[in-house]
């Protein structure tokens, strides 16, 4: 009577098995089929941006305020940064991209909506500005936060791209992870905001920070 009453139990434990490795069967199995079924080109990145690896700690950069003096970083690690690297010297072609970006940095903001709030915009120098630009920030990019870094430790840790005139994305957690070129002429700029846009919605999606 003890062995046929076991039976019944045995059965549910083994049944019991079962269901439980098809479950982890369904969360295991597309890591180990799809790198087997699809080439690495088709698994690539969805980004629009260019990819910075290993990302740079924006506290590697060790910036000041705009008058060179000590600022707390940390209260740059609350929300996502769109870091834009002022050009020192400037021409004709520069000053146009550089107009450019600081409206796509701007436009990228309001566009995100309820987002808005999550983000912040940061202009960092590595000369100190003249007074027709400073004017001209003044004017019609008051709410830009403003620092300053040395343009050679600048170029040293962001050394995957030429960093000036550049826009970058910032995590909360002060890592800069990805960058956009500059772009001279407008219609151009318009599309690279949307790239901007849809690279920094995915990374607040994606995120509790």
């Amino acid at each position: 009577m003890t062995e046929s009453s076991s039976a019944p139990a045995n059965n549910v434990s083994m049944k019991n098995k079962l269901i439980l490795l098809a479950i982890l069967a369904m969360f295991i199995l597309p890591f180990v089929i799809l790198p087997l079924i699809m080439s690495p080109e088709k698994l690539q990145k969805t980004n629009k941006g260019f990819l910075i690896q290993p990302h740079v700690l924006f506290a590697d950069l060790h910036a000041t305020d705009i008058n060179n003096r000590p600022v707390n970083i940390s209260a740059l690690n609350s929300k996502w940064t769109l870091l834009y690297v002022m050009p020192s010297n400037c021409n004709d072609s520069c000053v146009s991209a550089r107009t450019n970006a600081l409206y796509s940095m701007r436009q990228v903001r309001l566009s995100l909506d309820r987002d808005a709030d999550r983000v912040q915009q940061l202009l960092l120098f590595t000369v100190k500005p003249d007074q027709e630009l400073t004017d001209i920030l003044e004017k019609e990019f008051s709410n830009m936060l403003q620092m300053h870094a040395d343009g050679e430790v600048v170029d040293k840790q962001i050394a995957h791209a030429s960093s000036a005139g550049n826009i970058y994305l910032m995590s909360p957690d002060g890592y800069i992870f990805i960058y956009y070129p500059p772009y001279e002429i407008g219609k151009d700029s318009i599309a690279h905001a949307d790239d901007i846009r849809s690279d920094l919605k995915k990374s607040i999606q994606g995120s509790r920070l």
